[in-house]
């Protein structure tokens, strides 16, 4: 699409027709439970549909509620990124320090997303308090060139704590990598929820194997 001689790049995402995580935090008001949250982020961590599918009868399947990764906040106009142009892609509250201070994108800045993500889905919060008047200016600064950190509340259970602490690394270098943090006590029980639910759902939904969608 070429709009004013700028060029734009289309972006095609699969049908998701359980709708957002954020939806779900929001009908739940005060976080999701635990119980909720392992299965999402380990699925988030596998992303892939095949390893949260089970076979019922030859080529039909039942699906479980999986979470996607679906963000627009790395998109770029193509131009720019034939100019090599150096503008911070992301959406703000999720950056890591390294993607501000050096514009680094890689699977370490995916694990720091991902920890601001667990958190708010537990939460139902952003991972940053920040004021009505706040720029965005005034959080990337705060991420990127301070030695702030999400809070992580007591609350929750230590194996969630300990995940979060994984995640949560100033260091890219010294974060978990999504293998390890598959073996995390915090994601290494969600199989057991995972087989309980498709239980649960095998007289209820059943889709031809070609069918990929996310299920309410």
């Amino acid at each position: 699409m070429d709009t004013e001689g700028e060029h734009w790049c289309n972006i095609w995402l699969e049908y998701a027709a359980g709708g957002s995580l954020a939806d779900r935090i929001q009908s739940f008001g005060r976080g999701l439970p635990e119980s909720k949250v392992r299965p999402y982020t380990k699925s988030v961590l596998l992303d892939t549909n095949d390893d949260l599918s089970m076979s019922v009868s030859g080529n039909r399947r039942v699906k479980e509620s999986i979470a996607k990764i679906a963000d627009l906040g790395l998109a770029k106009k193509a131009r720019q990124r034939q100019k090599g142009k150096g503008t911070l892609r992301g959406t703000a509250l999720y950056m890591a320090p390294e993607s501000i201070q050096d514009e680094q994108y890689d699977s370490h800045t995916d694990i720091w997303a991902l920890g601001c993500m667990v958190l708010q889905m537990m939460t139902s919060k952003e991972p940053w308090e920040y004021g009505p008047d706040t720029e965005r200016e005034d959080i990337l600064l705060r991420i990127g060139f301070t030695e702030d950190m999400p809070e992580i509340p007591r609350d929750l259970s230590k194996e969630a704590q300990d995940f979060l602490k994984k995640c949560l690394v100033r260091d890219p270098k010294s974060r978990w990598t999504a293998d390890m943090l598959l073996g995390h006590p915090f994601v290494s029980v969600a199989d057991s929820a995972f087989t309980r639910s498709i239980e649960d759902k095998r007289n209820r939904i059943v889709l031809p194997k070609t069918v990929k969608a996310v299920l309410n």
